[in-house]
């Protein structure tokens, strides 16, 4: 009795392992799915970085592979490194974050286009707070709390940009 409670016991011991090992591995099946497992990392990865810019120009699902996703951003001019699945640094994510959402870049950063003057650059616009340097790492929830806060100044700007486009248009 006592050697198949153990066999037991061992066996779903292993189901469990196993099946938490294939729920790690396993690539999103969806967005929505991506997006939760960037949500609750506590390292965000550059595929982290990267799955955001599809999911915002929605070819997340259109390109189910992650290497078919990078060439599309890469095609858009999206700096693409080769390491994916690595710590994403704050500085990569600044230079994303202005390639993808064309914000107001620095002369030093439009000379260089070094992560540093990024970083600098995305701080002055306030959508990353001053007190981190280029190659610190974030969580998921802060990669998605800045791209959020870079797509909202984005968003300002265009519609910026066209309410006074309209009242110029109208005072003529």
């Amino acid at each position: 009795m006592h050697g198949i409670a153990s066999k037991t016991l061992l066996s779903l011991f292993l189901a469990v392992a196993l099946s938490a090992a294939d729920n790690t591995t396993a690539p999103p099946q969806n967005e929505m799915d991506a997006y939760r497992a960037i949500l609750t990392r506590t390292t965000a990865t550059r595929q982290d970085l990267y799955d955001l810019v599809a999911m915002q120009d929605g070819v997340f699902e259109k390109y189910p592979q992650t290497d078919e996703r990078n060439r599309y951003l890469s095609q858009k001019g999206i700096t693409i490194k080769k390491e994916t699945n690595i710590e994403v640094s704050r500085g990569e994510v600044a230079k994303v974050t202005l390639q993808y959402f064309n914000l107001e870049k620095g002369m030093l950063f439009w000379l260089t286009g070094w992560e540093f003057y990024a970083l600098r650059d995305i701080q002055q616009l306030d959508i990353m707070q001053p007190k981190f340097t280029s190659h610190q790492t974030l969580s998921g929830k802060q990669l998605i709390g800045i791209w959020s806060t870079a797509a909202s100044t984005a968003e300002r700007r265009d519609n910026y940009s066209q309410n006074s486009g309209t009242q110029n248009e109208e005072a003529q």
